[in-house]
């Protein structure tokens, strides 16, 4: 599926369910009327969430390149041969434009994360579809990296609610859609089984920062810590599982080798 169309002024293409509408009076059977209807649109949604936010932090990196380069001309990269210095205004004009650019980005992906909390409340069962669970848990724990580790420094701009962007505020909805999940196994499988992005001691640097700003009350807190935990032990039960599995002896593939090669590969389409 590819990449959802970059965002316009209009309204977004996914909107904000209220309390009073009638998916609320059906949301406990949304999953087992229309799986096929209900996947796509969650992989939509999924779509959407992970292509504003990569755009709309990317902007926000650039902001950070421009506006240092802005107040010192020394880190802007000399000429190439042949090529004129840089003019100042061309800069400003560029920090403009993405400065609209990251507005934008920004506002329909806080819009849009918003929106997947409400349905991972709602419908929380509905999430753990095969086809839906890991780019969840992906999408999740990339972005826990992105707004906790070290290059969230680049992140820093002057007057980020310019921009709508409030890096606090964002965590928190993400550790929201966490607590929504957190009593699903497939999700916490998916979560331990992201090679990418899944570290243990994230989750405890989101639980400090959690503490640090106030952001959740002390129950909220206990239970993300609940949830890392189960997490991690996860991922050492699937790393003892496949230690435990090792190799099989030659002398009992025999002709089943492509066979034998698929049941050594992972299980979850049967989850």
């Amino acid at each position: 599926m590819g990449k959802p169309h970059p965002p316009q002024k209009a309204p977004p293409r996914i909107q904000v369910t209220t309390p009073h509408t009638p998916f609320n009076n059906r949301g406990s059977n949304i999953g087992r009327t229309n799986v096929s209807r209900f996947v796509q649109f969650v992989n939509l949604l999924l779509n959407d969430v992970t292509y504003l936010l990569d755009e709309g932090l990317s902007k926000l990196i650039e902001i950070n390149k421009l506006q240092r380069e802005l107040e010192n001309p020394a880190l802007i990269p000399p000429p190439q041969a042949g090529e004129q210095a840089p003019d100042p205004r061309e800069r400003e004009a560029l920090l403009a434009t993405t400065e609209r650019q990251a507005a934008s980005y920004i506002s329909l992906a806080n819009e849009t994360v918003s929106l997947l909390d409400k349905f991972t409340a709602f419908v929380p069962a509905a999430f753990v579809y095969p086809e839906v669970v890991d780019r969840l848990a992906r999408m999740l724990n990339f972005n826990q990296v992105v707004l906790t580790g070290d290059k969230c420094k680049n992140l820093k701009v002057k007057d980020p609610t310019k921009y709508r962007f409030s890096p606090k505020n964002l965590l928190s909805i993400l550790v929201d859609i966490y607590l929504n999940l957190r009593g699903q196994r497939a999700f916490i499988e998916a979560c331990a089984a992201d090679g990418r992005s899944y570290r243990r001691e994230v989750f405890d640097k989101t639980s400090g920062i959690l503490r640090k700003y106030s952001l959740k009350g002390k129950d909220e807190i206990d239970e993300f810590e609940k949830l890392a935990g189960d997490i991690e032990e996860a991922r050492l039960e699937a790393e003892e599982g496949d230690e435990a599995m090792g190799d099989i002896p030659e002398e009992f593939l025999g002709k089943n080798t492509r066979f034998i090669a698929f049941l050594r590969g992972p299980f979850w389409i049967f989850n």
